[in-house]
């Protein structure tokens, strides 16, 4: 009887043990937390971007002479507006004049001499045809009338010079524009190659500045952009009208050229300016506002770990766009976050797999 009693307090005792081991077993498995999440993906953003830019003229020229002499009329300056044609600069051409006429005179003689010899010749090649001189004799005059040619030809090509130099020695303007700049004055001695004046055509204006090679597919011929003058707050319209294929020569910059639309002659070649791009598309990764973690100063996300376990990632936001942020660093495209966040959930907690969208 006593064996009994023995027995059967043991085999209690070790119910009673069992259980407790295993209502601790189920106190120590984690739960995981039902979380709603989003996959981070790009979506495209108008970024408006502002450049530094210059304005030149869209037709320009710097005019100079191939005469050496000296400058007798130069009556223009910086900022004159001159017409097409128009007179510009005149250069001392007394001996020009005098080497024309000599010239003349001496194309009257050839030109003379010419007519006479091929007189000539037309007489002696019928006394050749009835036998009444020698092919010696006729050949001579062949070559009298080769000669005299060969002189006009020279002669006429000696006044054609001249001509071009007396042009030369007046400047007119190429096209409708404003005088630039002037690097000599009148009385100045003028030497070729040396600019005497710079003309720009006022009409037409282009802003020329330049796109970071990898934003290069960003952009269009056809695109418009706004172009302000520093210190102004006038905005100008303009079309991009060129985009470089490379930026091989600006050191991986691509050059763009675009025409102002509007026409203002307070515009100048030359001026600085600031180029604003407002429609620049560009590819961003965008993430749900709602999927946003703050702390203090700090912005984050709940990234779905590999192992179900939530990882807080502090993250750099750019603009918002509608409900949602562009993220300028500290996600890739594809990780998988967790969209409206309890505010229970803490950095390792568990989720649940199952409802993850």
């Amino acid at each position: 009887m006593k064996w009994t009693n023995i027995v059967m307090i043991l085999f209690f005792w070790g119910m009673l043990l069992s259980c407790g081991s295993r209502n601790s077993e189920q106190k120590n498995i984690p739960t995981s937390k039902v979380v709603e999440t989003v996959v981070v993906e790009k979506g495209e953003v108008l970024r408006p971007q502002t450049l530094a830019g210059t304005i030149y003229a869209d037709e320009s020229a710097d005019l100079s002479t191939k005469l050496i002499g000296t400058i007798e009329m130069l009556r223009v300056k910086p900022g004159d507006h001159v017409k097409k044609g128009q007179l510009l600069v005149k250069i001392d051409n007394k001996e020009l004049i005098a080497s024309l006429t000599t010239a003349k005179a001496s194309l009257e003689q050839t030109t003379s001499r010419l007519q006479l010899v091929e007189k000539n010749y037309g007489r002696m090649e019928r006394l050749l045809t009835e036998e009444s001189i020698t092919q010696s004799e006729f050949d001579k005059v062949s070559l009298e009338l080769q000669v005299s040619k060969e002189q006009q030809t020279q002669a006429k090509a000696q006044v054609e010079k001249v001509k071009s130099l007396l042009r030369e020695s007046r400047i007119v303007a190429p096209f409708d524009g404003v005088i630039t700049n002037k690097y000599v004055s009148q009385g100045s001695y003028a030497s070729p190659g040396h600019p005497i004046l710079s003309i720009a055509n006022t009409n037409v204006y282009n802003v020329v500045f330049f796109l970071p090679e990898e934003q290069h597919h960003l952009l269009t011929e056809g695109d418009i952009c706004e172009v302000s003058v520093r210190g102004s707050n006038i905005q100008y319209g303009a079309k991009v009208t060129h985009i470089a294929a490379t930026g091989k020569l600006h050191n991986g910059q691509i050059r763009v050229v675009a025409t102002i639309l509007e026409k203002n002659h307070d515009l100048g070649d030359g001026i600085y300016a600031t180029v604003i791009l407002p429609n620049l598309k560009s590819q961003q990764i965008m993430i749900p506002a709602s999927a946003l973690v703050r702390h203090g100063a700090l912005t984050g996300v709940f990234i779905v770990a590999e192992n179900r376990r939530a990882l807080l990632q502090w993250i750099r936001l750019g603009e918002v766009n509608k409900d949602k942020w562009c993220v300028i660093s500290g996600l890739d495209e594809g990780t998988v976050i967790v969209n409206h966040p309890p505010v229970s959930l803490r950095d390792g907690d568990l989720l649940d797999t199952n409802s993850l969208n």
